[in-house]
């Protein structure tokens, strides 16, 4: 957390064991000591990151000049046929525009919409064209912006819209510029657009009907007290485990046993122009924020979440968090500014207590968007061994977005002074805890770039990270019985094993020993303050490269089957292999076939051999490759000259 190129280690650095030598170099980790550091580091001038949170220096303000540079830059690119890059040059400058009435934004939704409608994306061009008249499209133009909605609208099989728009574009024009010529001549254009829509109408050709959204993967039946997971599973406590995840029925290979949309999530930065700040979903007609170009969003309803909670308390300052790398803990800052501290404060008790033992404690229903779920997630506070080092850093973060919290006027008037006062701290106690919460409780969201046509043609890329607090119960193994896949911020958990009725369900926060040695696994884990004990490192199983690969002549502890059955079993794996191969070569084969193709034959492999074993994770990587093909968020590629751009793969 907070990296060494990062303005706070820079910081950090410069006033180490100033002060107060003796809180430098202790590592108690209490509540009281945490407290005491972050007040003492509060007084240094500079902790006060003045310069840095001066909203003047911010690189996401909007320039109207840069703005109009970008379009007409794009409107070059257009001219020149280069579409993919006057889609970039729009884009960029759509951030960078302000959005007063009649400005330049209007003008650039306008431009945008015409790309569209040569591209033949006809619902963007509705879009883009609707946003362009609620910004204050010139009524002198507005005509065209009708007209060419109505093509789309036609296009699109909304005939009564399209009718209604060739209306208005009739009405408009007596309001133009154009000469009395010109203007003839469009009414008549118009008319005849008017006349093949009402063709179209009486040749008997219906309404078209507006897409349904993705269809989405559900339960057979929900988890009544943990709704984020199937019936299948359930969750226990255990002094020195936690709470832990267990099959409470037997689970086949390649069952949805859970689906989470997280408490909160942060886009990396460098998808953070091409993804929606909100939901994470690549957009293909960003929406920028209204106040600052530092984010954008795929729709109304995200940016306007987002301005209702969080972004309120970040706006202008985007560059600055991710400049500050701070890693998860920029996920405790969200989820405070998730709510108003107002909420805090009148439940201030409630946060200051913390429960994890919360869902098996008690008959309440563990939801992941209640913020008490987050606030009782495992925090180790007191344990592990942390460095006094590593304890002041925290605290100096909590103090850095305690500034940045004061500027934005979080818990009252905006504060220049360096100490901090009694509401101030209290802040800072609900931060730090929620830092200590998202640091042990983050998953990746990724998605998939496609690389060929076929469905194993696939490039994973991380694009962000999320609190799930119900799948952050799930402890770890490095051969588990579950993999994740992300769609935008919704997570999906599925079998990649059978499991037994009471059988522990494990998720996996290394490398799979198959991949890593146990060296760089056990080295990785300290993170999480626990030595982990799976078969795998208890064992000290090798690598791929070291495992059997042969059915046949293994010792008898690895055969699930007496002797005199291998034989047949084999010939039952083979077939499985062959049914998948068929499946996996035919053109149109669904995601699901393959998928079930691929759970067959791990369950036949399953039934021949145990762990560890070279067939077993070959399927099992094969079973999330095509896991991720059938449920994973889809982006690809386009080039075009010097430009390119990631669109999200049509569904």
């Amino acid at each position: 957390m907070a990296g060494q190129s990062s303005f706070i280690q820079k910081v950090f650095y410069e006033i180490s064991l100033e002060g107060r030598p003796d809180l430098w170099q202790d590592d108690e980790d209490s509540q009281e000591k945490n407290i005491d550091r972050i007040q003492f580091l509060a007084t240094f001038d500079k902790t006060g990151y003045k310069p840095q949170l001066d909203q003047a220096k911010s690189t996401t303000r909007k320039n109207n000049m840069l703005a109009k540079a970008l379009k007409e830059k794009g409107n070059k690119s257009y001219g020149g046929g280069d579409n993919i890059e006057a889609m970039n040059l729009y884009n960029q400058a759509l951030c960078y525009s302000s959005c007063e009435p009649g400005g330049e934004y209007s003008v650039i939704l306008a431009n945008r919409s015409a790309l569209w409608a040569e591209l033949g994306e006809h619902e963007l061009v509705v879009a883009d064209v609707d946003q362009a008249i609620e910004s204050g499209y010139p009524d002198k133009m507005v005509f065209k912006l009708q007209e060419r909605r109505s093509k789309s609208r036609l296009a699109l099989k909304n005939f009564e819209k399209a009718l209604e728009d060739v209306s208005l574009a009739s009405e408009n024009l007596t309001n133009s510029n154009l000469d009395e010529a010109k203007q003839k001549a469009k009414s008549k254009e118009l008319i005849k657009l008017k006349t093949l829509i009402e063709k179209e109408i009486k040749s008997g050709m219906k309404n078209g009907v507006e897409k349904s959204d993705k269809i989405r993967v559900s339960f057979k039946k929900e988890n009544a007290k943990f709704p984020s997971f199937s019936d299948a599973v359930q969750f226990k406590f255990g002094e020195g485990r936690g709470r832990y995840a267990v099959a409470s029925r037997e689970i086949k290979i390649g069952e949805l046993i859970a689906i989470e949309t997280p408490f909160v999530s942060l886009v990396d930065k460098e998808y953070s122009k091409s993804h929606c700040w909100n939901c994470l979903i690549c957009t293909k007609s960003p929406i920028p924020c209204e106040a600052c170009s530092g984010v954008v969003y795929c729709s109304k309803e995200c940016r306007q979440s987002a301005n209702d909670t969080y972004h309120r308390y970040e706006c202008l300052y985007t560059d600055v968090l991710y400049q500050a790398h701070l890693g998860a803990w920029h996920l405790a800052f969200r989820a405070l500014t998730s709510r108003p501290w107002s909420f805090f404060k009148d439940n201030i008790d409630q946060f200051l207590n913390h429960n994890e033992k919360s869902g098996v404690d008690n008959d309440d229903i563990y939801k992941s968007e209640d913020i008490m779920s987050f606030n009782n997630l495992v925090t180790h506070n007191g344990m592990g061994g942390k460095q006094a080092p590593e304890l002041m850093m925290q605290a100096h973060v909590v103090v850095f977005l305690l500034r940045l919290l004061a500027k934005m006027k979080y818990a009252g008037n905006e504060n220049d002074k360096l100490e901090l006062d009694e509401e101030q701290v209290l802040v800072g106690r609900v931060l730090h805890h929620f830092m200590r919460g998202a640091f042990y409780n983050t998953h990746e969201i990724t998605e998939i770039e496609k690389t060929g046509n076929k469905w194993e043609d696939n490039k994973i890329q991380r694009i962000g990270r999320v609190t799930n607090s119900s799948l952050a119960l799930i402890n770890h193994s490095c051969d588990p019985n579950y993999r994740r896949v992300s769609d935008g911020i919704t997570t999906y958990g599925f079998a990649c094993k059978p499991i037994g009725k009471g059988k522990e369900i494990n998720d996996l926060y290394c490398k799979p020993f198959a991949s890593a040695p146990l060296p760089d696994r056990q080295r990785y884990l300290q993170k999480y303050n626990f030595q982990c004990a799976c078969p795998a490192c208890t064992n000290n199983w090798p690598d791929m490269a070291g495992l059997p690969s042969s059915l046949e002549g293994l010792p008898p502890k690895l055969y699930c089957q007496p002797p005199n059955k291998i034989d047949a079993q084999v010939k039952r794996i083979e077939r499985a292999e062959d049914n998948f191969t068929k499946v996996s070569n035919k053109s149109d084969s669904t995601p699901t076939e393959i998928v079930n193709s691929i759970s067959t034959v791990l369950e036949e492999v399953h039934k021949l051999v145990r762990q560890p074993h070279q067939m077993i994770v070959y399927w099992e990587n094969h079973l999330h490759q095509a896991l991720l093909n059938a449920h994973s968020a889809k982006v690809h590629t386009i080039n075009s000259g010097n430009s390119l751009v990631t669109w999200p793969m049509e569904i």
